[in-house]
């Protein structure tokens, strides 16, 4: 037996330990806790406006149920239904039985499919909202919980709680309840109580479902009330409201009575009532199965490891039944999705929607890649890129300073001159010429200082009552800066200055990173990484953002895929956006500003916000034969101008031409351009169809209406929304809201600022032009000459040449004899294209016969497509629209 005195020694040594582990134990927890009470506390450097309290929440501006905030009647569309608040109605639309498809426009217009009327006067607004639900209270002692995507409109009603079941689109007729096996039965008779059997399709659900549980883990600090934690089966009703097939779904007893045209519900105890729009026989039993568990809120994850992440949307539920939870995946969720899903027959204005089981989805992202340039300059384009550097000038107003300038001109107007001093500069480090890059570096700097200057005389302030970053014009005239001060694109426009914020200090200069910071929070607000706890063993781990300074990614819906550009007005069809490509770049700048800052967290951030808005872009903006709007919209359009939440226009804000919807979604060109510009094929149909219509530029913007589109069709935006209606009009002139400048402005004028907008934005383009796969020879005898010098055709870095031919940068195998062969006779066609005029706009090669895909309307093939079969491209006028095997 051990000695006592040992026992005591040995006693002592182990509470030592263990006193000094737990120590370490609390100071690393410290740690992390002060690490991210740092970082919550960081307050944006700009001087604070409003009244409210430090602490306040921030309003998601972007989010889908601002509609519902605002309460000026108008639709929020969560999916796949749309609704809106009516007094003490919340009235309920599918929209997809509403739909009109045109050669302009697909809009799912709003029919009031179902009403739910509650008594009395109560509280109507969004009381509780998150990344993927929200709760909306109407009349006394109703509430509204909605859960993007849910097939289910899904209301709480209190004891006592009388409501009315009716429809805008004609008598709401009971059509029967639901016995055993899914067979209607009989109703019984006007106010009997009735209580039905689970079908078949459910018991087989429950049987091969999860353990039964009251509510999941993550529920308990959402709940508030509600369903009975007793198990208990749903009363189920079939109706008929308007002519299409509805079913009633309630947690406990209900009473049923006949009441004129609708049907009066009253809930003896706390009731979970929920309606559900049934398409078809199979979506009954989907509806049956998965009836008794629902939404309670929602949070987004993510996690990103090298190329790669993953992004989690996890639903707290509550479950009167234990079915699994039911949602509908949008077209470009099904790309990613991890695990199974199910077709059905349900369709949103996005296409059709599939049907997830289970409280979490899963996806699988690759993230975008982040470069400053666009590669190597080809030799062949050097010259004239060089050449048009020379001519390049920077034009001001006369007498006006950088502020003035900024002040006049606006923060889009101001922001667009910005990218454009950065893209001069990153293209003349790439031409070599690094004296030049270095000088325009410095005019960068300069002319992006007005905009991060905090104080009194700043541009930009901090409105502490929603909790955001707006111009101080903004804030003072909601028309301003196109509604910046009420939320709208603050990601166009904010992305542009953290663009310049971000070239500029990877060319060497001094940016105010702080203020770069406030406006990064206010875009891309990280939030919802997972394992936070790394940051106190690793030293790049940056905690989560400030949540109340700004909210997670203001204008991105996690659901949708893409942003919505407009904040707090009210539109007619739910939230928009315009100018996906302008939404991308923003995200673009996050990531090259997370790599300015040494912040892996955030350059992953904005990857991941990249990358989906491209996904999104691609499925949703672009269309083709395979496009989910179809019909004769698909037929007449290559582009979607605006996409809305119940509607797809072909129309810009600023016009119809089919050129302003192409180049709107494609501008600005950068590196990350290529993610949303994709497929080749694509590409070369939107680049035919803009110059086959393309108006005058000069009229265009002289023209451009200031805030509403052509009332031609219901997708237009109505005069009480300010969304991008002038942003056209603004890149050549300044905002509505300054002085006009006048003749006496010198060199300020429209033609010297036109002339000087297109040599800034020439040699920047010249150099995207001559590094595009596809890119046509910058002069017509540029491919003779190569073919003549014997010069290999990889010198663009975008190709090898391996012994038995040339493998270009897809991996695709060209003949090497036959290249040879094809440069002879492309040589002698390329010398003659040099001498023969080039046809007019609109007009084909070789006479009005051709279409725009023949062999007679290109040009002679390029050396890299003479090897392939059937119609390459450039074109006569020497627009690159990519070889026809790199049409898929």
């Amino acid at each position: 037996m051990m000695p006592l005195s040992r026992r005591l020694l040995i006693t002592s040594a182990l509470f030592m330990f263990l006193t000094a582990l737990t120590g370490a134990v609390f100071r690393w927890i410290g740690v992390a806790r002060d690490l991210r009470a740092k970082k919550l506390d960081v307050a944006p450097p700009f001087e604070r406006v409003g009244e409210g309290p430090p602490t306040r929440t921030p309003l998601a501006t972007g989010a889908w149920w601002t509609n519902l905030r605002l309460d000026e009647g108008e639709q929020a569309v969560p999916g796949p239904y749309a609704v809106r608040g009516s007094g003490s109605a919340l009235e309920v639309c599918y929209g997809a039985r509403h739909r009109s498809n045109t050669a302009t426009v697909v809009v799912d217009a709003f029919v009031a499919d179902v009403t739910v009327t509650a008594a009395g006067n109560g509280t109507r607004s969004v009381v509780r909202a998150d990344e993927l639900t929200a709760t909306y209270a109407f009349g006394r002692g109703a509430r509204a919980l909605f859960a993007r995507g849910s097939p289910y409109v899904t209301v709480e009603l209190d004891r006592s709680t009388d409501v009315e079941l009716g429809s805008a689109g004609g008598r709401a007729v009971r059509r029967g309840r639901f016995g055993a096996g899914g067979v209607p039965a009989d109703t019984g008779g006007r106010g009997r109580r009735a209580r039905a059997r689970p079908t078949r399709a459910a018991a087989a659900s429950r049987a091969t479902a999860a353990p039964r549980r009251r509510a999941s883990s993550s529920s308990a600090a959402a709940a508030g009330g509600g369903a009975s934690r007793k198990r208990q089966r749903a009363e189920l009703a079939r109706w008929r409201f308007g002519g299409a097939r509805w079913l009633l779904f309630a947690s406990a007893d209900v009473s049923l009575a006949k009441a004129g045209a609708s049907w009066r519900l009253r809930a003896p105890t706390d009731v979970v009532a929920r309606l559900a729009y049934a398409p078809d026989r199979a979506s009954e039993e989907l509806l049956v199965a998965h009836a008794g568990t629902y939404a309670v809120g929602g949070k987004v994850s993510w996690a990103a490891r090298g190329d790669a992440a993953v992004l989690r949307f996890r639903w707290a539920t509550r479950t009167f039944d234990g079915a699994p939870l039911l949602g509908l995946a949008l077209p470009h969720h099904a790309e990613t999705l991890s695990g199974s899903y199910k077709k059905t027959s349900w369709a949103g204005l996005k296409g059709p929607l599939v049907a997830v089981a289970g409280p979490t989805w899963t996806f699988k992202e690759r993230l975008a890649d982040l470069r400053w340039d666009h590669g190597p300059l080809p030799r062949s384009a050097k010259s004239d890129v060089l050449a048009a550097l020379e001519t390049v000038a920077d034009v001001a107003p006369n007498g006006l300073d950088e502020r003035d300038l900024a002040e006049r001109t606006g923060v889009y107007t101001s922001g667009k001159r910005l990218f454009r001093l950065a893209n001069v500069a990153l293209t003349a480090r790439a031409a070599g010429d690094d004296e030049t890059g270095a000088k325009w570096a410095r005019k960068l700097a300069k002319a992006l200082r007005p905009w991060l200057a905090t104080g009194k005389r700043g541009l930009l302030v901090y409105d502490g009552d929603v909790g955001g970053v707006v111009t101080r014009s903004g804030y003072k005239d909601p028309e301003a800066d196109f509604g910046n001060g009420r939320y709208n694109d603050h990601h166009f426009h904010y992305g542009y200055l953290v663009y310049a914020a971000a070239v500029a200090a990877h060319l060497g200069e001094t940016v105010d990173r702080a203020a770069v910071d406030a406006l990064v929070s206010d875009v891309a607000n990280v939030a919802g990484r997972e394992r936070w706890f790394a940051a106190v063993t690793d030293p790049n781990f940056y905690a989560p953002r400030s949540s109340r300074v700004a909210p997670f990614a203001r204008h991105k819906d996690a659901y949708d895929g893409h942003s919505w550009a407009s904040g707090l007005f009210s539109l007619a069809d739910g939230k928009s956006q315009e100018s996906v490509s302008e939404a991308l770049h923003c995200y673009y700048a996050v990531g090259l500003w997370g790599v300015v800052r040494k912040d892996p967290e955030l350059r992953d951030f904005g990857r991941l916000l990249l990358a989906l808005e491209a996904r999104a872009g691609r499925a949703y903006w672009h269309v083709d034969e395979a496009n989910v709007y179809g019909g004769a919209f698909a037929a007449a359009n290559v582009v979607v101008g605006v996409v809305g939440a119940a509607d797809a226009s072909a129309r810009t804000w600023f016009g119809s031409a089919a050129a302003y919807s192409i180049l709107i979604n494609a501008l600005p060109f950068t590196p990350a351009s290529a993610a949303l510009l994709a497929p080749p094929a694509y590409a070369g149909r939107a680049a035919k169809a803009a110059l086959a219509g393309l108006p005058d530029p000069a009229g265009a913007r002289a023209g451009a209406p200031r805030a509403a589109h052509p009332a031609a069709s219901p997708a237009t935006p109505t005069t009480r929304s300010r969304g991008p209606g002038a942003r056209w009009a603004s890149s050549s002139s300044p905002s509505p809201t300054a002085p006009r400048p006048t003749a006496r402005s010198g060199r300020f004028g429209r033609e010297a600022r036109r002339r000087a907008l297109t040599r800034r934005g020439r040699c920047p383009l010249l150099y995207w032009a001559s590094t595009r796969p596809d890119a046509a020879p910058p002069t017509p005898g540029a491919a003779a000459a190569r073919a003549r010098r014997g010069r290999r055709d990889d010198d663009d870095g975008r190709g090898r040449i391996d012994g038995r031919g040339r493998i270009d940068g897809r991996g695709r195998r060209f003949d090497r004899a036959a290249l040879r062969r094809a440069g002879a006779s492309t040589a002698a066609a390329d010398d003659d294209a040099a001498g023969a005029p080039a046809p007019a706009t609109g007009a084909t090669a070789s006479g009005s016969d051709a279409s725009p895909d023949s062999p007679a309307a290109c040009a002679p093939p390029t050396l890299r497509c003479a090897a392939l079969t059937g119609d390459c491209c450039p074109t006569a006028a020497g627009v690159a629209l990519g070889c026809c095997d790199d049409r898929r």
